[in-house]
């Protein structure tokens, strides 16, 4: 178009048609040139610019979609969307794959007792081993019942959840061999005398699955209760004559009467007089004369003796000694006299000690005490200290080891004595420390009431959390576990679980009724024909 320039000479300047003088088709791009412009169809479009249609790149193959994916054609471009099974996701590339979709993660579309096994773009259900079903829905095979069970002898089949397990009858024990064959064999009761209700005076004899219990000889019962036989009172003791019988716990003794001996003659036990004078076993002064007689023996006094043959005196005099021993004899004319020494008072004739201790008479240090002994008194240190006379110093029991401080426990030196401390976490009752338990005595305080249970430990005690919960070390606490996102719950899959603190609730879906772990239909319809 014709203008002028800062001279005021006369120009002529393009003209850019793209900013509305032009008939490039709305879905086309203008592009100005020099005295003209151009029209190119936008990506996505085919046509001269002047007139432009949409391209449909999943049917000319144009499009980018990856594997296992959809082409949706739009309107200048396309969509991909990934098939059932699949889903988007992106490469190392940054490029849009479609990946398979494990279905069998949790929480996992088959019954609670089936497998799931993903496949390419979908899964198999199949139920396990002791249990019947489609997959989706198993219920469990009583092999007890239909006899698909394998026990040996002498035990029982016992159906669990999913299968069934052998358990020995009573008296019988299950052992295995390396190959894992279970045999039930025979419980030996009489090797284990806590295994057995037999008295101790009975004999245990084992039978097949059991055993019996007899008393022994001297005992009397069922075995299972065995009380002593007096043989003495029921005529069964033979003892022979001059003795006593005399019952035992299980037996008896034959106890020759006093004066009298055991011996054996060809076999036979009898009970024969002893001759005390010979054997110089009888009582008799030294001044006597022993006569044996049955069963005993007789005294008599020598001559210039008198007495009754067991104390037989002469006439006084200090060589008959017949001062205490105590004492000191002192001839006199026609007699004697006695003084008892020192340290013992008395006629001479009886001496008895002086107790210096009692009386006060002695003179002991300190940390000591005074013992009376015959004729005198000695000093010893108290209990508690030691050394000698006059030096009596403090026992350190707890560094010697001579204290009997209980276990869990610790031992303090006191003056002359130590005293027992129990640890912490202990009381002391009757002479010993016994464990104190925080929880029952509800003196524990790092436990949660509301997550966390209080267990008692030896001389101390720990948390541990309430069933539904688990410890979180990143919190350090107890935290609930969501028993519905983790598929611990068993609750029906036409239920809804809800999870609670510790906990969860069942609760079955519209249009089914039960209890949450076991949902039916409303809606169950039965027709019935018969002959009019």
């Amino acid at each position: 178009m014709e203008t002028t320039d800062e001279n005021g000479n006369t120009i002529c300047i393009n003209i850019n048609e793209c900013n509305g003088m032009n008939m490039c088709h709305e879905d086309a791009t203008c592009v100005d040139t020099l005295g003209s412009y151009t029209c190119q169809c936008n990506q996505g479009f085919f046509g001269d610019g002047y007139n432009c249609e949409d391209e449909n790149e999943c049917e000319t193959g144009t499009h980018n979609c990856p594997e296992n994916s959809y082409c949706l054609n739009t309107i200048g471009s396309f969509t991909c969307t990934c098939k059932k099974g699949f889903m988007e996701s992106t490469n190392e590339n940054g490029n849009k794959i479609c990946i398979n979709i494990n279905e069998c993660e949790i929480p996992s579309p088959c019954d609670e007792h089936a497998t799931c096994t993903d496949t390419e773009g979908s899964y198999t259900c199949a139920c396990n081993e002791g249990w019947t079903g489609d997959g989706f829905s198993c219920t469990n095979i009583d092999e007890c019942q239909s006899y698909e069970f394998n026990c040996p002898p002498h035990s029982q089949c016992i159906d669990t959840v999913g299968s069934y397990e052998c358990v020995c009858d009573e008296g019988f024990e299950a052992m295995f061999d390396d190959e894992g064959n279970m045999t039930c064999e025979d419980i030996d009761e009489c090797s284990d005398a806590n295994s057995t209700n037999c008295d101790e005076n009975a004999v245990c004899t084992n039978t097949p699955g059991s055993y019996t219990c007899t008393c022994v000889s001297g005992y009397l019962g069922d075995g299972k209760t065995c009380t002593d036989e007096n043989e003495c009172t029921n005529g069964k003791a033979d003892c022979p004559e001059n003795s006593v019988c005399v019952n035992t716990v299980g037996s008896y003794l034959c106890v020759c009467i006093n004066g009298y001996q055991v011996v054996m003659v060809d076999g036979s036990i009898y009970c024969e007089d002893i001759d005390e004078c010979q054997t110089d076993i009888h009582t008799c002064d030294t001044n006597a004369d022993c006569i044996n007689t049955e069963g005993s023996f007789t005294c008599t006094c020598k001559e210039g003796y008198t007495g009754n043959g067991y104390v037989c005196t002469d006439i006084p005099n200090c060589n008959d000694s017949p001062c205490d021993i105590h004492a000191l004899c002192f001839e006199t004319c026609g007699g004697y006299t006695c003084q008892c020494l020192p340290g013992w008072t008395g006629d001479g004739k009886t001496c008895t000690n002086i107790n210096e201790c009692e009386e006060g008479i002695y003179h002991c240090y300190p940390n000591s005490e005074c013992v009376d002994n015959e004729g005198s008194y000695e000093c010893r240190c108290m209990i508690g200290f030691e050394g000698h006379y006059g030096d009596c110093h403090d026992i350190d029991e707890c560094a010697t080891g001579q204290h009997n401080c209980p276990p869990c426990s610790k031992c303090i030196n006191t003056i002359g004595s130590y005293k027992c401390e129990c640890q912490s976490g202990y009381v002391f009752v009757d002479g010993s420390c016994k464990d104190v338990n925080e929880c029952e005595l509800g003196t524990f305080e790092k436990c949660d009431e509301l997550t966390q249970n209080c267990v008692n430990t030896e001389g101390s005690y720990r948390c541990e959390c309430k069933p539904g919960y688990y410890y979180s070390q990143q919190y350090g606490k107890c935290i609930d576990i969501n028993e519905c996102s983790r598929c611990y719950s068993q609750c029906h899959r036409y239920a809804t679980c809800t999870n609670t603190p510790g906990s969860y609730t069942c609760t079955c879906k519209p249009g089914y009724v039960g209890d949450g772990r076991n949902c039916t239909g409303m809606f169950q319809t039965s027709i019935q024909f018969g002959i009019l």
